[in-house]
């Protein structure tokens, strides 16, 4: 299978749903549920390191969340980034990944989006500390 570029992201929320942190990050990836499980272990793991363990963490791609929930499914290239979100998971004493639907999270939608026509296209990896503007008006309505 033929690898491609592309960019995975996150965006960390409090209790109250305002932003805390995102990132966004160039990957190599060989399927969409490989750079979806590349997002979520690069968010745990940026979790892990913060100590925030009283995050919930949410997901647009239902396979992955599936995934996640019964690993057994699995036997493929994904396999390896599976087992170290499991690990990371249990660092963080989280027993679920909800899935959220695409129109449900606008802000993950909308940053995915920029993503892919962002001016910084040879950076590795972006910490958002503050949202976007295009992030913020969608937070503010609920997105």
């Amino acid at each position: 299978m033929v690898s491609f570029r592309g960019w995975c992201c996150w965006v960390f929320r409090d209790s109250a749903g305002s932003s805390v942190l995102g990132f966004r990050m160039k990957c190599r990836i060989k399927s969409a549920a490989m750079g979806e499980l590349l997002a979520i272990y690069t968010g745990l793991q940026i979790a892990v390191e913060r100590r925030w363990f009283t995050l919930e963490f949410y997901s647009d791609s239902k396979q992955t969340v599936e995934c996640i929930q019964d690993p057994m499914v699995v036997k493929d290239a994904n396999l390896v980034i599976l087992n170290a979100c499991m690990d990371l998971l249990d660092n963080l004493q989280m027993e679920k990944l909800y899935y959220v639907s695409r129109n449900s999270n606008k802000v993950a939608d909308n940053l995915a989006k920029y993503c892919r026509k962002s001016p910084d296209q040879n950076t590795s990896i972006v910490i958002l500390h503050d949202p976007p503007d295009f992030i913020r008006d969608v937070l503010y309505i609920g997105g």
